[in-house]
């Protein structure tokens, strides 16, 4: 239960990158026919950025730290602590034969809320996510999200990445729930195809 949670919660972190496009209308482009080949015509970044490991590292961190500041990380915590209630209910609902109380479900959810924070602190999500980040960007690529997220636009889309993230898993729930049964039927349609 808590590693789809959390996972879903951080689903939020893909969403971020979808702002990348427009980087350059958020803090300019370098257009140079000299530029190094690890540099793109699009990057955002003002000059290069030695790649070296420890500059990488720190970028790589600085990012992380930034993609969870400014409230972000609290809502993404609030959504799983909310999709978390939702099935912890349900399964009280199952154990008890009836819901829970308004007085019994707010016990559950302070208890359930405090736990999740204090087990899930922002501090044990910072250095795992600055491995990724570093492990799909290089030096020049990291400054370049450095320099948006510190834009208006960018800390916009850090604030709002909770909401993102929950609107998008409720839309993408409503569209398979629609399109359930046609999947069904043409999956098992491919399958009986496959067999024979």
């Amino acid at each position: 239960m808590f590693k789809s949670i959390l996972v879903a919660g951080f689903l939020g972190s893909s969403l971020l990158l979808a702002g990348c496009d427009d980087l350059n209308k958020a803090v300019g482009s370098k257009k140079s026919e000299d530029a190094p080949a690890s540099v793109s015509a699009d990057n955002p970044v003002t000059g290069n950025v030695a790649d070296s490991s420890e500059k990488h590292k720190e970028l790589s961190a600085e990012v992380a730290h930034l993609i969870l500041a400014d409230g972000s990380f609290d809502a993404i915590m609030d959504t799983g602590i909310e999709q978390g209630m939702q099935v912890f209910s349900a399964n009280m609902k199952a154990q008890l034969g009836r819901d829970l109380t308004p007085e019994e479900y707010a016990m559950y959810e302070k208890a359930f809320a405090e736990s999740f924070r204090e087990t899930f602190p922002v501090e044990a999500w910072e250095a795992p996510l600055a491995e990724i980040y570093a492990r799909h960007f290089d030096s020049n690529d990291l400054a370049g999200l450095t320099a948006f997220y510190k834009t208006e636009l960018g800390k916009k889309l850090l604030k709002n990445q909770g909401v993102l993230t929950k609107e998008s898993a409720e839309m993408g729930l409503k569209v398979v729930e629609g399109k359930q049964q046609e999947f069904v039927n043409l999956f098992t349609k491919k399958l009986g195809n496959a067999v024979n």
